[in-house]
């Protein structure tokens, strides 16, 4: 093709810098540290190599300069100058199988550390992602970042869109992209035989410099638009190569027709947009990039060492919906500006786990293990931080009743909630209350529960011995607002039995409620006949468990297959009735497997082991899901085990919960000509996902599992895990080579126990329906329950005459928050509330929704407080504009796939402290 421009060949020096893999993060951090001593020589001695890139994550900086911290001045000094350039991440992490909010949160803090040296490259770089959200693009924009370079995940879509284009979000926010076709090591070692490699104390040459060009520069025009290309010259751990500028002079006197600069993404994107109102419209691509056409796409992590990514779920969860949502109350009431520090710290530990070698599970064994003792870390910090400024908002609600233990209802999500749950009620060891209590509102009116069990709790809080008498109950919720609370208050007395709604019937195995029946079968599956649809799903819930001859990337089946089903094999039930008001069916079986696969014989061996499984069934009245708790004792090698719901639903796409967006996912494997790996089966999922057409769906949400795959006969199978033995293998029949290095990893067969959570919930085929979401949001956000009235004499359980006595009121009830109340009320159709937190700049709420509606609608944003000024800001918390207030509400638009951020500062007054509450910042 004839170009109108002078072709343009940036050549970029960067390292791909995975923090651990088949090193764990020591290991690597200390050649990290000589890898930097090395580049600041090289650009303090020579002015020619103009600038590295390192990787686009800013983590690197702290982990060098922790151990060498004589470093900081010269990086600073070459990094302010632009020769090197961090960020925009924190971390590379896998979009994937981390939050959304995740990854506001990682480009958040990459640029923040970036900002104290140089600032953020303000390029999207994701060069080695197992494949790209739909929305990231408009992540990227909500940072100012309008450019993006990514390599796996594209398909057959690169012949129309070649290695330039628009990468379009959902709401129509548009990035300039860059492809790697050739991957980002195209041009490491230059001037060797190979691009990957230690080749200290070996001269690079011309002609190999020179032969490399000759064999990448075709690939890269046949696929470029612009005529700008770019040259990586790097690849995994890398270090810079100081006579590059040697050869790259070499090399253009010998190609006078080609431009060859040393420079930066930065440069090679202004080149290209200075070319665009020259050159045929670039094509525009819509959508997530998920494809192994010209790659391998990896995306049998989602369910290796699944146990990495329940632990984060988890976490984040906390995080984001209860933990931050609690902070910023709490400082709007005064508290303690430490909190912030505390949040701060454990998304900075979290998120050392999410690179995508680290949260994918596909490291050597002391990577991970290292993964498990920083999950444990982050979430003594959650937990303690959560419960102390609980603690502290307790003393802030005005209580109207004298008598009684009150407690409150917390409930963060976005709509009321009224449901029957479960919570654990502690009371001081000496108190008889539990002995016969009621619960009541403020008013009297009696709040139904069902006593299920009591405890005995003994420990030592911060200098306080304590014993508490621990009550677990089924409460039914007194319709707690959205993202509120409500004061209840337990008084000794006798409850009244709640009236029984849910029927069990132990003789036909069936519990019955206002919404569904459930039928148990001898062999532990079960039928649903949904009483609003009148649909019935039968056989649902079998187990399938093969043989797993893959590795830590990837499943692969073995030639010789065998598949174990559980249907037709008696398990023993048991159904609990509780109360009236909600029921368990307890299903277990032991499972006899064989004990891993025999690679000399090439099938499964002979030898069998027993594998437990555990399951629970919970229906409750008023609710029209059915609740799962699996647990399983693995003891088997070499397999994959995932539950089978078969849905009688034929439908070509899946709604599939992911970052900021429900999307409609085609069902099935793409059909492409020759792919590198062919595009698994299965696919991810982030929270839920839905079968639904003609006025038939199910939908199953799940905590931390991932991975679901849609059947040819409509069954819906979701993952539990995969037990693996292996970092990377060459012979799986579903994909071509290696990923990584042979080495073995015995800890990636998971043989521990395992619990998994998850919920059914049949529907009328639509998940974006309010009532449907919020019902699966319901399962995944449940509430938290807290005593208002905590004190550290709360608990001792003293003779009287040997009780401190307080010398001054250290415990003042400061009645700022009403007994019952909503701190924001968010009204619109297809508005999901995303994140509420505390403004990192300046003061106040920081609210985050985005649009799962197929319409632009209307939103009402209500708050607790009169308004004194409301901003809309990006997702940097960066100010866009003003909004336009009335009171305590303001109103704005939401169009279909839009992510909107608003700063809103209230008219309170920040309170004194009162209540202490301490910190668990490190």
């Amino acid at each position: 093709m004839k170009r109108s421009h002078p072709e343009i060949a940036f050549v970029v020096s960067e390292t791909h810098w995975d923090r651990e893999w088949y090193h764990p993060f020591q290991e690597f951090r200390f050649h990290l540290v000589n890898l930097v001593r090395k580049l600041i020589r090289i650009l303090q001695d020579r002015p020619d190599y103009r600038s590295f890139v390192f990787d686009g994550q800013s983590v690197v900086i702290p982990d060098v300069l922790e151990l060498a911290p004589e470093l900081e001045e010269p990086l600073r000094k070459l990094a302010t100058s632009g020769r090197i350039r961090f960020g925009p991440w924190y971390v590379l992490p896998d979009e994937f199988l981390v939050s959304a909010e995740s990854l506001v949160r990682n480009l958040h803090h990459g640029q923040r550390i970036a900002s104290r040296f140089g600032g953020a490259m303000k390029v999207g770089y994701v060069p080695d992602g197992f494949g790209h959200p739909a929305q990231l693009p408009q992540i990227f924009a909500g940072f100012g970042i309008r450019r993006a370079i990514l390599w796996r995940g594209m398909g057959e879509e690169a012949e129309d869109l070649g290695s330039e284009f628009w990468w379009e979000a959902l709401d129509g926010t548009k990035v300039l992209t860059i492809w790697l076709p050739q991957g980002y090591g195209n041009f490491g070692n230059l001037g060797f035989p190979r691009s990957w490699g230690d080749m200290r104390g070996f001269r690079p040459s011309v002609e190999e410099a020179e032969k490399r060009l000759a064999e990448r520069l075709p690939g890269l025009q046949k696929y470029g638009r612009s005529g700008v290309y770019l040259f990586m010259n790097g690849l995994d751990h890398l270090p810079p190569q100081p006579e590059l500028p040697d050869l790259l002079w070499e090399l253009q006197q010998r190609h006078p027709e080609l431009l060859l600069r040393h420079g930066t993404f930065e440069e090679a994107f202004e080149a290209i947009e200075a070319r665009l109102s020259s050159l045929a419209p670039l094509k525009v691509y819509q959508g997530e990039f998920t494809s192994g056409k010209y790659a391998v796409i990896l995306q049998g992590v989602y369910s290796s060492r699944v146990y990495l990514k329940q632990a984060s779920f988890e976490l984040e969860t906390q995080l984001v919906h209860y933990v931050e949502p609690f902070v910023a109350l709490g400082l709007a009431l005064g508290g303690e500006a430490t909190w912030l520090n505390c949040v701060d710290y454990a998304w900075r530990e979290l998120m050392r786990n999410h690179p995508h070698d680290d949260i994918c599970g596909c490291s050597v064994d002391p990577v991970h293990r290292n993964n498990e003792h920083i999950y444990e870390q982050v979430r003594q910090v959650a937990h303690k931080l959560e419960r102390e400024v609980l603690r502290f908002l307790g003393w802030r609600v005005g209580l109207a009743r004298k008598e009684g233990a009150p407690f409150i209802v917390w409930n963060t999500a976005q709509f009321p909630r009224g449901e029957w749950t479960e919570a654990e009620l502690w009371f001081d060891g000496s108190d008889t209350t539990p002995d016969s209590f009621r619960l009541e509102l403020a008013d009297g009116t009696e709040v139904p529960y069902i006593h299920l069990a009591e405890r005995v709790e003994q420990g030592v809080d911060y200098l306080t011995p304590y014993r508490k008498r621990v009550v677990r109950a089924l409460i039914q919720l007194p319709s707690v607002p959205s993202v509120g609370w409500q004061t209840v208050y337990a008084v000794p007395g006798k409850p009244s039995r709640p009236k029984p709604t849910v029927l069990v019937d132990p003789f036909s195995r069936r519990v019955e409620n206002e919404f569904l029946t459930l039928t148990v079968h001898p062999d532990g599956t079960f039928d649903v006949l949904d009483k609003s649809t009148g649909n019935r799903f039968e056989g649902l819930h079998w187990f399938e468990d093969t043989e797993d001859v893959g590795d830590e990337y990837d499943y692969s089946p073995a030639r010789t297959s065998l598949t174990l089903d559980s249907r037709g094999a008696d398990a023993r039930i048991e159904m609990v009735p509780l109360g009236g008001v909600a029921a368990e069916v307890r299903i277990r079986r032991r499972w006899e497997l064989p004990a891993r696969f025999d690679r000399e014989k090439g099938r499964r061996s002979d030898e069998k082991v027993p594998v437990d499984l555990d399951v629970a069934l919970r229906v409750a009245q008023g609710s029209p899901r059915i609740e799962v708790r699996t647990k399983v004792d693995n003891r088997a090698e070499d397999h994959r085990l995932r539950i089978h719901f078969p849905t009688g639903v034929r439908a070509e796409f899946a709604d599939v919960d992911e970052h900021f967006a429900i999307l409609r996912r085609r069902i099935g494997p793409p059909a492409e000509k020759d792919p590198v790996q062919p595009a698994p089966p299965t696919k991810h999922f982030q929270r839920f996902v839905s079968l639904g057409r003609g006025g038939r769906g199910l939908a199953v949400a799940a905590r931390g599992l991932h991975e679901y795959e849609v059947l040819d006969n409509g069954d819906l199978a979701i993952t539990l895990f995969r037990s693996v033995g292996w970092l990377s293998r060459d012979d799986l029949l579903t994909r071509r080579g290696h990923a990584g290095y042979g080495f073995p990893t015995p800890e990636a067969q998971c043989l521990r126990r395992m619990c998994f959570e998850y919920a059914l919930l049949p529907h009328a085929g639509d998940v974006r329906q309010e009532e449907v979401r919020n019902q699966l949001l319901a399962f995944l956000l449940p509430v938290r329950v807290a005593r208002a009235d905590w004190k550290p004499s709360l608990g001792i359980d003293l003779p009287a005459e040997e009780r401190p006595v307080p010398q001054e009121p250290v415990f003042e009830r400061i009645a700022a928050l009403p007994e019952r109340g909503s701190l924001v009320e968010i009204e619109g159709e297809g508005v999901v509330l995303s994140s509420l937190k505390w403004a990192w700049r300046g003061t106040g709420f920081v609210v985050r929704v985005y649009s799962v509606d197929r319409l632009a609608r209307e939103v009402t944003m209500r708050w607790l407080w009169p308004i004194r000024r409301a901003l809309e800001v990006n997702l940097n918390e960066e100010y866009l504009g003003r909004v336009e207030c009335r009171e305590n509400s303001f109103r704005f638009l939401l169009r279909p796939g839009q992510i909107r951020t608003f700063l809103v500062v209230p008219e309170v007054e920040r309170l004194p402290h009162g209540g202490w509450a301490g910190c668990c910042c490190p």
